[in-house]
């Protein structure tokens, strides 16, 4: 072995129970304290999860784990997953693409693919991303190897039963956790860390005041439009969970959730119609047209009463394209 490369093998001896000092010395990078701490924990707890307000570098802090973990264990794997597939391909993939570019050494041994990351002449060694999906659970299911890592980014917007089929691999002797997100909900495995299995997680909170990261006029923006005592605010600048609002039809979270929710406009079954009915007044009586949880048109209107909304639906029907 070259003195190059015996130095580096010494190198990544102590980069493997040291992150932070990966980040520094190959990344060239200094991690924000809440970012070394949560990398830092990961080499002496099984699991860490940390619920945090908006643009504080969660998605770099994953990055920098991945390949962090790749780089200084052999074999080793990775299960990837997030809530949509924009978050694991476009948002988290491309973070690890730019720090990839930035390394000053063990560059040349990665290979970024669509839904991988490899090792090269290393094939028992990877990462691999999977959407997280209800409809497809096995995202952290399936995976062996003498150095197992899980990584759910957005784990609040992950479905409960992603964790329940991938609870058995978790477990793996070993094998180690970590998940980030806003704490967009109050039930959940992502919730359940940090209450009622908090003896079991690393947690931490970071708010978006603990960030370099946050600008300052984001707060004040966030404050002004839905005041500090808010929701809103507690999530996505205090990275506290939700107070629940006892006198609300549908909670906040799922209106979001429907936002972000991966779909597919090819799923089979009957055409669903809606009809929120207002008749007179400021607000619209609304017809939403779904099949799954695909929905294809929502048209509104007001100033009829009912029999004239009646037949304004009744046209709809008849003039239905399914």
């Amino acid at each position: 072995m070259s003195p190059k490369n015996e130095k580096i093998r010494k190198q990544i001896v102590e980069w493997a129970i040291d992150p932070v000092k990966f980040v520094r010395e190959v990344m060239g990078a200094e991690p924000e304290p809440w970012q070394a701490e949560a990398m830092m924990a990961l080499v002496t707890n099984s699991r860490v999860a940390v619920r945090s307000g908006h643009g504080v570098g969660k998605t770099t802090a994953l990055a920098w784990t991945i390949l962090w973990w790749l780089c200084t264990r052999r074999p080793c794997k990775v299960a990837v997953t997030a809530n949509t597939a924009h978050q694991l391909s476009d948002v988290l993939w491309s973070e690890i693409g730019r720090w990839k570019k930035q390394m000053r050494v063990l560059s040349n041994e990665i290979e970024i693919k669509s839904d991988k990351v490899l090792l090269k002449n290393a094939p028992d060694s990877f990462a691999a991303g999977r959407t997280a999906r209800r409809d497809q659970p096995e995202a952290l299911q399936g995976y062996h190897s003498d150095h197992l890592l899980f990584v759910i980014d957005e784990a609040s917007g992950v479905p409960d039963i992603v964790f329940e089929v991938g609870q058995g691999a978790m477990s793996t002797p070993g094998a180690k956790t970590i998940m980030t997100g806003n704490p967009t909900r109050t039930t959940g495995y992502f919730y359940d860390a940090f209450h009622k299995n908090a003896d079991r997680w690393h947690t931490m909170k970071v708010s978006c005041e603990d960030s370099s990261r946050v600008s300052p006029d984001f707060i004040e923006d966030m404050a002004r439009q839905y005041g500090e005592e808010s929701n809103v605010f507690a999530i996505r600048v205090k990275g506290e969970f939700a107070e629940s609002d006892q006198d609300t039809v549908i909670p906040r979270e799922l209106a979001a959730a429907a936002t972000r929710r991966d779909v597919d406009p090819t799923e089979v079954g009957p055409m669903i119609w809606g009809l929120d009915v207002s008749r007179t007044g400021q607000d619209r009586t609304a017809l939403c047209k779904r099949r799954g949880n695909t929905v294809f048109e929502v048209i509104s209107w007001r100033d009829l009463d009912l029999m004239e909304t009646v037949g304004r639906v009744k046209a709809e029907y008849d003039n239905a394209r399914w």
